[in-house]
């Protein structure tokens, strides 16, 4: 009689642990999440906005796009800019990879014409982030109905004295998206 008691008050002590170990489980999602929505929240305090959330490298990357406008014509998108963040479950605003262009407009001015490459800074390198930038950034070009995007790679790029493999890989990165390496590094994607 002692023994089944025992046995019974063991069965109901390991479901209470079970049950306990479920709600830690849900407890620590929702802070995992709370924390999550804050640092999305300080990630658009600007005037910046979430184009993309995803896991990537068992990351969560969150992509922002900044749009700015010209103060002489007014309504006039000038530049574009993209933002990579690896956000995971603490908050965090290293900007680990950054896209900046400029919007060039043909010479009526109202339809854009092309759009220049500033400067692409990644973070991590070969890790697959500096792509996802990209990726967003050409899929929203294309939305725009942009026939051309081009750039140059500096030389400090190409002939980093620290990193000499860095050239060839900023190469092949481009080529990867369709672009054409031309002299003096410029780079050159015609969109279809």
């Amino acid at each position: 009689m002692f023994n089944s008691h025992t046995d019974e008050l063991d069965q109901k002590i390991k479901k209470q642990r079970e049950e306990l170990s479920t709600l830690q489980q849900a407890a620590d999602s929702v802070l995992q999440i709370l924390n999550i929505k804050k640092s999305l929240e300080q990630l658009t305090a600007g005037n910046a906005e979430i184009f993309s959330i995803v896991i990537h490298n068992g990351n969560l990357f969150t992509i922002t796009i900044q749009l700015e406008y010209s103060p002489i014509y007014i309504g006039r998108l000038s530049s574009i800019n993209f933002y990579g963040y690896i956000t995971n479950f603490a908050p965090s605003l290293y900007k680990d990879n950054r896209l900046f262009s400029r919007v060039n407009y043909d010479t009526s001015g109202t339809k854009i014409d092309s759009i220049y490459l500033i400067d692409n800074i990644g973070g991590i390198r070969n890790q697959g982030y500096g792509s996802l930038i990209m990726e967003a950034f050409l899929c929203y070009v294309k939305r725009l109905h942009v026939k051309k995007v081009y750039g140059e790679l500096s030389s400090f790029d190409t002939k980093d004295p620290f990193d000499p493999k860095n050239g060839k890989l900023l190469h092949h990165f481009y080529k990867k998206f369709g672009f054409h390496i031309l002299p003096d590094n410029r780079i050159e994607l015609e969109i279809e």
